[in-house]
């Protein structure tokens, strides 16, 4: 049997393409559940991790498939260390409501989500591009986490003192941030988005939500991503 050749537009632009199947997902997918019941949850990572490399491995890009490298012991003790922060944050709460009153010790809550996020996703960056490949090649994230705090929280005020409408802008910035320190080997990505490029279809998307019960966010999330992915370039392309 023949191998199938990469999906190519009438530009030649060459686009990846999935060659697994539902019906082996689906498989996957019951064994999975049965196994976390069981389990009482505990085998949900390793369900996760065996999903991705079916999913990666089944992902096509130029003739050669993905590889993800990650593990259910991985992502089980990355799931133990975020409870174990989540335990410490409460015990602090609860012990300085004995000195403080119960406002400044919701506010050090609300401080210490705002720190720990940005960490959060700097880390799951991190992880998720070390333990993918193509070609045997190792994609990497080489962003400074410095920035990663400054970008997003820089944007998140921003975005609540002009009631959302800098959100597009927002989201450009951080793709930015993720896009231009992402590596396959030595060489980077970029993206050029610009957040202008959105925020018409993203207030068109808020003045819709009722009268669309929310489905049009659906439509504009995918007219994001089309977005996203044109604006995205390979040094080597």
């Amino acid at each position: 049997m023949s191998t199938p050749k990469p999906s190519v537009s009438p530009s030649g632009v060459q686009y990846a393409s999935f060659r697994g199947s539902g019906g082996t997902l689906f498989g996957i997918s019951i064994v999975n559940l049965l196994l976390i019941v069981v389990t009482l949850g505990i085998y949900s990572f390793w369900g996760k991790a065996k999903v991705r490399r079916y999913l990666y491995s089944q992902t096509e890009f130029s003739g050669d498939r993905f590889a993800y490298h990650g593990t259910g012991k991985e992502l089980f003790i990355g799931a133990l260390k975020a409870f174990g922060l989540i335990i410490v944050f409460y015990a602090v709460f609860f012990a300085i409501t004995r000195f403080v009153s119960l406002g400044v010790a919701i506010a050090f809550i609300y401080v210490g989500i705002a720190a720990v996020i940005p960490l959060a996703l700097y880390g799951s960056m991190r992880y998720a591009m070390s333990r993918t490949s193509w070609r045997g090649i190792r994609f990497s994230f080489r962003g400074a986490l410095g920035e990663c705090y400054k970008q997003f929280l820089g944007g998140v005020l921003l975005t609540v003192i002009t009631l959302g409408v800098y959100a597009p802008f927002f989201h450009v910035k951080m793709r930015t941030y993720w896009m231009n320190n992402t590596y396959f080997g030595n060489t980077p990505f970029g993206y050029a988005g610009r957040g202008k490029d959105l925020v018409w279809h993203f207030l068109l998307a808020v003045l819709l939500t009722i009268p669309t019960l929310y489905l049009y966010w659906l439509w504009y999330a995918a007219r994001q991503a089309r977005y996203d992915w044109t604006r995205t370039r390979f040094a080597a392309a």
